[in-house]
């Protein structure tokens, strides 16, 4: 909790500082190379503003909302190809080029750091933040209530049911990720109780192991996967085509919930909150 309270403290302090609290005609003009920014732009931004978001924002396996940003205009990040745009703010990520904000700084642009963050409620900060910093404080407010609003509508009581999640190369999910914040939201246990294996290389936010004879021991009422599961591929999809679990987690034991709807915590939770809740509820009670 400690890191999590200090990131909401250098988004605040990142994006506070901005000098932009003028009159409309002069609001900034705004490039977006954050995929997770990209969403709160098109809800909070005067269209005038936004001179490109990342061209990530069109990729419908990244983000639900890459209907929208079809008619926006893009970048792929190239310093030239800002600079030729002439933005006043570019908006990064926290694992963005070093070396690119020091040369855009140099150019006068204004850098917004904005962190993916994967707490809803941090995602508001930012949110609120964001406006406050491109000048519009009362869209960002309004937005984030009417999130709030969606949210309160989507979540679920306790449902009854236990789902395991499983990604890629036998891996779950940990206590802290986008997705276990929804699975909770949606009326269901993040992990079967005890099921968790820790690992002390293993960051607890992310990802950890987890391996097929823990899958099959699983007392989990279902799987949570973001994709059907053919034919594998690669090796790192065998894990999860694996005949035994097949046998275990029959398709009418298996929920999938696309990828793109917790890449970002915040414009996308209700959404994923309100499909998974309804997932949850058609689910069959485990007979293990």
């Amino acid at each position: 909790m400690a890191s999590r309270t200090m990131r909401r403290f250098l988004t605040f302090l990142t994006l506070l500082v901005l000098p932009w609290q003028a009159a409309a005609a002069d609001l900034p003009k705004i490039v977006s190379l954050n995929m997770c920014a990209d969403a709160y732009l098109m809800a909070i931004a005067a269209p005038e503003q936004i001179l490109a978001l990342s061209y990530l924002s069109r990729d419908a396996a990244l983000s639900p909302f890459h209907q929208q940003a079809a008619a926006m205009p893009v970048t792929h990040g190239g310093l030239e190809e800002i600079l030729a745009l002439k933005p006043q703010v570019v908006i990064v990520s926290p694992y963005s080029s070093a070396m690119k904000q020091q040369i855009l700084q140099s150019h006068g642009i204004d850098i917004i750091s904005l962190a993916a963050s994967t707490d809803f409620a941090e995602a508001g900060d930012e949110i609120l933040a964001l406006g406050a910093a491109i000048g519009r404080p009362a869209e960002a407010a309004a937005y984030w209530r009417d999130l709030q609003q969606q949210l309160a509508a989507a979540r679920h009581p306790d449902q009854g049911k236990t789902l395991l999640p499983l990604q890629r190369r036998g891996l779950t999910i940990g206590d802290n990720h986008i997705l276990a914040q929804v699975m909770r939201l949606a009326g269901t246990a993040p992990m079967p109780a005890g099921a968790q294996q820790s690992n002390a290389d293993q960051p607890v936010d992310d990802f950890r192991p987890f391996n097929l004879e823990q899958a099959i021991a699983s007392k989990a009422d279902g799987l949570l996967l973001s994709e059907p599961i053919g034919l594998p591929a690669d090796r790192g999809i065998e894990f999860l085509a694996h005949p035994a679990l097949a046998q275990r987690f029959p398709e009418s034991q298996r929920i999938y919930l696309p990828s793109n709807l917790v890449t970002c915590s915040g414009a996308a939770t209700p959404l994923a909150v309100a499909t998974l809740a309804a997932a949850i509820a058609k689910l069959p009670n485990s007979k293990n």
